[in-house]
């Protein structure tokens, strides 16, 4: 299992006014980076090796933003009402790690699989919330760093007290391709966080 924190690129969702003015994803939400925290879960469906698992991932990410009236310019004043957008990325893969002895200090690992990013849009007026989502693909290659392995004691201790084998620190770099051009996603981001194996 493990817990991983990124800055993923705002996607490229373009949209238009009545007169045809198009604006797009940052224009509402504005132009940063949006944090995100996700989730894995790994299970081994082959016991007698310890390479290859499958991999289900749930993330979270959100932002906040002001809506357009469709019938005036963009530059116009904004609605007073508010958005909420909620991403809810949801992953099922495959990952191989490189990972020949048992407390292995260093473990590169690559992994791949499809992504769903699940998208709600709510509104603070209570008028009706959008729901919609998109499809992708993507691939990832990572690194984990046994934490546990540099003190024997703790490694000792985690492993009675708590049924961890091994805690490590997980970086990944991760490629998005999405499907859909009209919601897209593609883009590649770095993840850190730490991982336990039970």
């Amino acid at each position: 299992m493990s817990l991983k924190i990124s800055h993923i690129p705002t996607p490229d969702i373009v949209n238009s006014l009545d007169d045809g003015e198009e604006f797009d994803f940052s224009d509402m939400y504005g132009e940063e980076s949006l944090l995100q925290v996700g989730l894995d879960y790994e299970w081994n469906p082959f016991p007698k090796t310890k390479q290859i698992y499958g991999l289900v991932g749930l993330g979270f990410s959100t932002a906040t933003g002001n809506g357009f009236f469709r019938s005036k310019p963009l530059d116009s004043p904004p609605p007073k009402e508010s958005y909420k957008l909620y991403i809810l990325p949801i992953s099922l893969g495959m990952s191989y790690r490189f990972e020949y002895r048992t407390h292995q200090w260093v473990v590169p690992y690559l992994s791949a699989g499809a992504t769903y990013f699940a998208l709600a849009e709510v509104r603070d007026d209570g008028k009706k919330s959008n729901f919609l989502g998109t499809p992708a693909a993507y691939g990832a290659v990572g690194t984990f760093i046994n934490i546990t392995s540099w003190d024997r004691d703790l490694q000792f201790r985690m492993d009675r007290e708590y049924g961890i084998s091994d805690m490590w620190l997980d970086v990944q770099f991760r490629g998005v391709a999405s499907a859909n051009k009209d919601l897209d996603f593609t883009a590649g981001y770095l993840n850190v966080g730490f991982a336990v194996d039970y």
